[in-house]
């Protein structure tokens, strides 16, 4: 078989086997999640769209751009420099010449050798057709709350289990946006997940810029914010007198009380196990600035229900208690975050050195109260690893107790910023570091 076809089989035969992915529980999908999937089934390309798609990937097999050809049922292009012939008919993907002999064995090169199926090649070539976006809106201690789901096509496999991942966004962040930045979208497509964007409330925030601890003019601002408990940064109710200032669409965001994010992502977990086709067992949270604050308060919170957090540029200033399980955690921050630096009393960027895993004060206001409700030993272990031509810092904090397998992950990324690294904005993915910390764990 051609080395260039060898791929392009496998994306076959995983979709056709539903062998894609890791295993879960293989329970038939209830009725209820086969409705929720009936909708899944892709648009199929055009045969001139798989034609063309077939010429750009294997340029060896299919040299050059012939025209469409016609032969009832099929139609088709054929390739004189390869004898090549690749073509479709009656929703199938046909192949004659050498390429058909090389997958079929010794069989007659004058007879058609049936591939595939469109509508699978669909979703290797256009996987963004295939998944589905939902956006779901839930009434939570009375407010009505907004969360998006996106399922790719794996999920259409009879019986799959996928694994989820949450993101919650940042300060004046929503769901959508990080629906389309994050990278979390394109992910899923890739490994088979499915992943969940909420949308934070309004609330008036007290950005205390010259670290006074007084709410003064300009200080208060309203934004998106997650009930992180966080100490830098406080939420807050807005006041009459602040309502007042605002217009109408404004006071009717602002006009509620403090959200009950927790209960939130409680529900968030119940419609995943009652509508997709999720195994509860490998459901991540993960988050960035307050939405990594949050994640934090849920490793508290909500440590029973999740089997792994990742927290990108969020700060872990949450009550140091016990949560009812010990999870493993990866925190990661950038070397030119002066946003979340600050919360060292410093705006220098962060060196890339053993000693700052050591640095009382990066230990105390950073790591230190998760490391504290985690049971893990206050000195980390430290290793210089590069990410692609990236420098990185990373220490783990291991467990106290004789046993336990739980850590604390520590990234510092050269270079990174207070933005959520996509790859575009920095070339580091957080969504890459994440999963590969994310994908081996699961609850007990």
């Amino acid at each position: 078989m051609p080395d260039l076809l060898r791929p392009f089989l496998a994306l076959i035969l995983c979709a056709l086997l539903s062998a894609c992915g890791p295993g879960g529980d293989e329970a038939v999908v209830e009725p209820a999640r086969r409705r929720a999937l009936a909708d899944l089934t892709p648009t199929p390309v055009t045969t001139t769209e798989l034609l063309d798609w077939a010429e750009q990937v294997y340029p060896t097999l299919f040299p050059g751009h012939e025209a469409n050809l016609r032969f009832d049922p099929y139609t088709y292009r054929y390739y004189p420099a390869t004898r090549n012939y690749v073509g479709v008919g009656d929703g199938k993907v046909y192949l004659m010449g050498p390429v058909a002999a090389s997958l079929a064995g010794d069989r007659y090169l004058g007879e058609p050798y049936a591939y595939s199926d469109v509508a699978t090649l669909t979703c290797v070539i256009h996987p963004d057709r295939c998944g589905r976006k939902t956006v779901h809106r839930i009434t939570v201690g009375g407010q009505s709350r907004e969360f998006i789901v996106y399922v790719p096509w794996k999920a259409q496999a009879p019986g799959a289990r996928m694994p989820a991942v949450l993101m919650l966004h940042g300060t004046s962040g929503d769901g959508e946006r990080f629906y389309s930045i994050s990278g979390w979208r394109e992910k899923a497509d890739a490994e088979g997940m499915v992943v969940v964007f909420p949308t934070a409330l309004v609330h008036c925030l007290f950005n205390d810029a010259n670290h006074n601890g007084i709410a003064e003019a300009g200080e208060v601002e309203l934004a998106t914010k997650g009930a992180s408990g966080s100490t830098g940064v406080i939420v807050q109710l807005c006041g009459a007198d602040q309502l007042a200032r605002l217009n109408p669409t404004q006071r009717a965001q602002a006009d509620h009380p403090l959200a009950d994010d927790i209960t939130f992502m409680g529900a968030i977990l119940d419609t995943l196990r009652s509508d997709y086709p999720v195994d509860m067992k490998r459901v991540y949270a993960s988050g960035f600035s307050n939405g990594g604050s949050m994640t934090a308060r849920m490793v508290v919170q909500m440590a029973d229900r999740f089997a792994a957090f990742g927290v990108a540029a969020g700060r872990l200033l949450v009550a140091p208690l016990p949560p009812a399980r010990l999870p493993p955690v990866v925190y990661s921050v950038g070397t030119l975050d002066d946003l979340e630096m600050a919360t060292l009393g410093t705006t220098n960027p962060l060196p890339l050195t053993a000693a700052l895993g050591e640095d009382p004060m990066f230990r105390q206001e950073v790591t230190g109260p998760l490391v504290t409700a985690l049971r893990l030993s206050p000195s980390g272990s430290w290793s210089a690893q590069d990410i692609g031509r990236v420098h990185t810092s990373r220490f783990v904090h291991r467990p106290l107790d004789a046993g336990a397998t739980h850590q604390l992950t520590v990234w510092i990324i050269d270079g990174a910023t207070h933005e959520y690294p996509n790859g575009t904005n920095h070339p580091v993915k957080m969504v890459d570091l994440l999963w590969e910390a994310f994908r081996g764990v699961s609850l007990p």
